[in-house]
């Protein structure tokens, strides 16, 4: 799953937030729905807040983290550079 970190406050945690869209049964109005999952972080992946990271699940850490973060994608699309 992909989703975008939203949350670095923990130590090794980070919170990342899934995105999914889906259209309404009767109203076939476009929905997005948004979950945020606490992620482990292990030594290799150096994220910050708004990078777009994929995740999997795990076997459980703690009470809340199953998740673990396994790529960071490229986030230079999103910034806004000028040449001329």
């Amino acid at each position: 799953m992909r989703g975008v970190v939203v949350s670095l406050k923990s130590k090794n945690t980070a919170v990342v937030k899934v995105a999914r869209v889906l259209r309404h049964p009767k109203l076939f109005k476009t929905i997005t729905l948004h979950k945020k999952f606490a992620c482990s972080l292990d030594g290799s992946v150096n994220v910050s807040l708004g990078h777009e990271v994929e995740i999997k699940e795990t076997s459980p850490k703690s009470a809340s983290k199953s998740w673990l973060v396994t790529k960071v994608y490229d986030t230079e699309k999103n910034s806004t550079k000028t040449s001329r």
